[in-house]
């Protein structure tokens, strides 16, 4: 957990690198671009589309949007998402946990 923290808050602290948001761009693309070859990976995503967005987002459009994203905006929004208050822990099979994640968070510079 401490580890997980610590990437956190170094990802809040000082972003990601170039050569992250290239790779990070370029998994995401290919993964989209192999998507469109199975029929039910592309109905399911314009299925979602059309229930949360209310309109099917075009395979030109998504990559146009993820194109736009640079390092300021993973910045932030990692800024934005990774607040201690809005941490919580979820854990499978018997435990006894006396955390405090968001003191622990805030310990990790968060």
């Amino acid at each position: 957990m401490e580890l997980i923290l610590e990437e956190i808050a170094s990802l809040k602290e000082k972003g990601i690198t170039p050569e992250e948001l290239k790779r990070t761009k370029d998994q995401i693309r290919g993964q989209l671009l192999m998507s469109q070859e199975n029929l039910n990976s592309r109905l399911g995503r314009m299925g979602r589309q059309e229930l949360t967005l209310g309109r099917v987002i075009s395979t030109e459009e998504m990559i146009q949007k993820l194109e736009e994203v640079d390092q300021d905006k993973v910045g932030e929004l990692a800024r934005e998402l990774f607040q201690p208050e809005r941490f919580s822990l979820t854990t499978l099979g018997p435990a006894s946990l006396d955390l405090d994640l968001a003191a622990l968070a805030r310990k990790k510079g968060i």
